[in-house]
């Protein structure tokens, strides 16, 4: 653990505590929730996400592509480099870089008077995905969702995510809608992400969930041709 912040050591001193809360959580999961069953000011169970590393990232790139699409390879990175020229800088190989390296790259991240790296925004929404479509069952659909970003979720650090049901009602056209507040925080109990979000459920008596409508396609709106090259 030599060359970790205190954060980071925090985190692996207790990542046996986190393995047992992570294998404790599974079975309370596994049920089809209905709407007769929400009730406003209902606890949801705890989910537990990390300790955050650079793996993590990796398998969300993997699944996801890059996020970004300043953060392009080869001749893609050098034309994106001619009209974003402030988003590179030489990394220690004397090479253009784009500084989206500092969710990985430790040394550059300390120079910023960062700790280390920390995680890509959309992962943490990733989290609240999961979070929420565990706890509704297969049957139930996520209608919308807001998230915050509070803090820096540093490599290394664990996130405890918490919700409540803070409104159950019959919608007019969605049927029965269930409000709920999110809230996470990491192992020094800062508050890194919280949300709210609108489930549309099933019913014993209504039947299954009642999709919305899809909304019109987003017209294209890019005026870069493409071609054998991308």
């Amino acid at each position: 653990m030599v060359g970790l912040h205190p954060a980071q050591r925090q985190a692996v001193n207790h990542r046996e505590e986190f393995a047992c809360q992570l294998g404790g959580i599974v079975a309370m999961w596994l049920q089809q929730l209905l709407q007769p069953d929400v009730t406003p000011g209902a606890v949801m169970p705890t989910m537990v996400k990390g300790p955050l590393s650079v793996t993590d990232m990796i398998n969300c790139f993997t699944g996801t592509g890059w996020p970004n699409a300043a953060n392009m390879p080869h001749r893609l990175g050098f034309l994106n480099r001619q009209e974003v020229k402030g988003f590179y800088s030489k990394n220690e190989f004397g090479s253009w870089e784009s500084i989206f390296r500092i969710h990985y790259d430790v040394d550059l991240a300390r120079t910023t008077g960062l700790p280390g790296p920390y995680d890509i925004g959309p992962m943490r929404y990733f989290m609240l995905c999961h979070y929420l479509t565990n706890f509704i069952g297969d049957d139930a659909f996520v209608h919308r969702l807001r998230y915050e970003l509070r803090n820096f979720n540093f490599i290394g650090d664990t996130t405890w995510i918490n919700g409540k049901v803070v409104e159950a009602r019959m919608d007019e056209k969605l049927g029965p809608v269930m409000e709920v507040e999110m809230i996470a925080t990491n192992q020094r109990g800062e508050p890194n992400i919280a949300g709210n979000a609108t489930i549309l459920l099933p019913s014993r008596k209504q039947g299954p969930v009642r999709l919305p409508e899809a909304p019109e396609i987003t017209g294209y709106r890019s005026t870069r041709p493409t071609g054998p090259f991308l």
